[in-house]
């Protein structure tokens, strides 16, 4: 789908398919919903938020500058989990979301995994705000408890609350290049993107201290900026704490996600 059919099916809550084979005229407010998207997309507006929703794993996410856009490539990483749940064939799973955002990934498991129990935290309530109407909205929200707190004081306050799977999309873009990024990106929360120095800060966080709140041969997900497989493969194995360390590629071809198991 591009650009033009996305905000006509959000200007008129169609599906791609109703736009090309109908081709019906816009009524009054679609065309002026459709006009104010075009604009705002016209002012640099990441065409997500002009629109005010994406599409996740057959998910409808409703996002705006409160939270990160999400990506395809996350999709990869909720895929590979759904698969290893479905193999080790586990009756019931206890999932930790870290800096849910939106709520795409705890939404999308819910949605998949009937017999998932999901926590997902964020430091920033308004991205909480967001994420449970979202899970509202996709009627997952009975299976998600969603919490305002920050990651490693979640740790402090729940060790030694074990999970089967520990899931996130840190900030992992380092700081020198975030001037670098398309003006586009740049809309985003600062706080969604800075990895700090080095990319992998808040990665070696969440490596660290998952470590302690996983059941025996739980496991751990990440999605990993550009070029960080090495230092993320480092820091796991410096911890001695995991096992069977894997990394899946995105549709480019970068190792875009690391998992590893708890010893």
């Amino acid at each position: 789908m591009n650009e033009e059919e996305f905000l006509l099916t959000a200007a008129t809550n169609c599906s791609k398919t109703d736009i090309i084979l109908n081709r019906r005229k816009l009524s009054s407010d679609e065309e002026v919903n459709y006009r104010i998207m075009k604009y705002r997309r016209s002012k640099g507006e990441p065409l997500q938020y002009a629109a005010g929703f994406t599409e996740f794993l057959g998910c409808k996410i409703f996002v705006d500058e409160r939270v990160l856009i999400p990506r395809p490539e996350t999709e990869i990483m909720v895929e590979k989990i759904i698969e290893q749940i479905k193999q080790n064939n586990i009756s019931e799973v206890n999932i930790l979301d870290v800096g849910t955002g939106s709520g795409n990934i705890a939404i999308a498991l819910a949605k998949n995994i009937k017999n998932a129990e999901i926590t997902a935290i964020d430091k920033s309530k308004d991205s909480i705000d967001l994420a449970k109407y979202n899970s509202e909205y996709n009627l997952v929200n009975d299976r998600i408890k969603f919490i305002n707190v920050s990651f490693e004081n979640y740790v402090v306050q729940n060790n030694p609350l074990k999970f089967d799977i520990i899931v996130s999309n840190p900030p992992y873009i380092p700081e020198n290049d975030l001037n670098n990024l398309p003006d586009d990106v740049k809309r985003e929360p600062f706080g969604a993107l800075n990895g700090g120095k080095n990319g992998v800060e808040i990665i070696e966080k969440i490596i660290i201290n998952s470590s302690k709140m996983l059941k025996e041969n739980g496991m751990i997900f990440l999605e990993i900026g550009d070029n960080q497989n090495d230092l993320a493969e480092e820091i796991i194995k410096n911890t001695n704490a995991y096992k069977n360390i894997r990394f899946f590629l995105d549709y480019v071809g970068t190792r875009r996600i690391v998992s590893a198991e708890v010893r």
